[in-house]
């Protein structure tokens, strides 16, 4: 498997698109949309009695109270909800900075493997001309050897 069908093949492909947490509120798994009724359902008109209305009076202010409540935390979620989502933005932007400039890193590496690979053949040809030179002086002193050599044997009395 070459390197390139291992990166488009990843079995983390198909998650990213997952939610960030089970039950995370998306099209494939709406919020829940049933309303809450502190009351029943007027199905009818009805008359009330004294009691009664005192009752709904009381159930109404507890009503208001809870439901401001209710909004406050409710404010209070969004808030909290909008600080996970601007750290994530935070985090995956550092996450793709960082992933540019590994990126980066391994082309300047690359490079300079590639640079310096290209410059064997200069690097052989300056080994092989020390080698020529030395074989070259290695003749001559050869050479010089031999004429000496035969200087010498002409002399009288050596």
């Amino acid at each position: 498997m070459s390197i390139f069908s291992s990166i488009i093949n990843r079995s983390q492909s198909e998650s990213y698109l997952s939610q960030s947490r089970s039950g995370g509120i998306a099209p494939d798994n709406p919020a829940d949309v049933t309303a809450i009724r502190s009351a029943g359902v007027l199905g009818q008109q009805r008359l009330f009695s004294p009691e009664e209305a005192g009752k709904l009076e009381a159930t109404a202010d507890q009503i208001e109270a809870i439901t401001r409540y209710t909004v406050q935390a409710y404010k209070a979620y969004e808030r909290i909800a909008k600080a996970d989502a601007e750290r994530d933005s935070a985090y995956f932007a550092a996450a793709n900075t960082d992933a540019d400039a590994e990126l980066t890193r391994v082309q300047n590496r690359h490079e300079h493997m590639a640079k310096l690979e290209a410059l064997r053949p200069k690097y052989a040809l300056a080994g092989q001309s020390v080698v020529e030179a030395n074989s070259k002086a290695e003749m001559q002193i050869q050479f010089s050897k031999g004429k000496i050599d035969g200087i010498l044997r002409r002399l009288p009395g050596l």
